[in-house]
């Protein structure tokens, strides 16, 4: 499992979007128009996905989620980095 350190960040738990302010995911636009299709947070970053670009997972000790959670592709690949 993958580990990130909150270093590669801020160093503290990002504010969450708000699902009223998502109308659709960040990053392949699709619309949350559909109960198909609901809305994800990255637990890295806080900002709303669907289900298809959040589906990786890797564990965020810094922000105290020790088992895996769900973050979105760009968090994923930055934790491959650092």
């Amino acid at each position: 499992n993958k580990v990130i350190s909150a270093g590669n960040f801020l160093n503290s738990q990002p504010v969450w979007e708000r699902d009223e302010d998502a109308p659709c995911c960040k990053r392949c636009k699709k619309k949350f128009k559909t109960i198909l299709r609901n809305r994800h947070h990255c637990r890295c970053c806080g900002y709303v996905f669907c289900g298809r670009c959040t589906s990786h997972r890797m564990s965020l000790p810094d922000f105290g989620y020790y088992d895996v959670v769900r973050v979105c592709k760009v968090c994923y690949n930055s934790g491959e980095d650092g």
